[in-house]
């Protein structure tokens, strides 16, 4: 799996779930930012040649496989002053 989509999955605290109001649509929970980067996961993730998507509610499917094979040891949350969110975990 290519460090990048581990970085973007892993970095990330947003949530992509059903949106209510508009049965059919599904929103983001969280910073935009973070969340447009949850989604491109998502998506990359249909082109993972060892990955086979099952058929499941979960809209962060992708993310959560990624984030299931290492545990988040510690986690820094961005800040204004340090421009940078930070996590440490272990390596697969």
């Amino acid at each position: 799996m290519p460090r990048f989509i581990q970085c973007c999955a892993f970095n990330n605290e947003s949530t992509i779930c059903d949106d209510k109001d508009n049965p059919g649509q599904v929103m983001a929970m969280g910073l935009p930012t973070e969340a447009a980067i949850k989604v491109m996961v998502e998506k990359l993730g249909r082109y993972d040649p060892y990955y086979h998507y099952m058929e499941s509610n979960s809209l962060n499917q992708y993310n959560d496989h990624t984030r299931s094979k290492d545990t988040i040891l510690q986690m820094l949350e961005f800040s204004r002053e340090r421009k940078a969110m930070s996590v440490l975990c272990t390596d697969s």
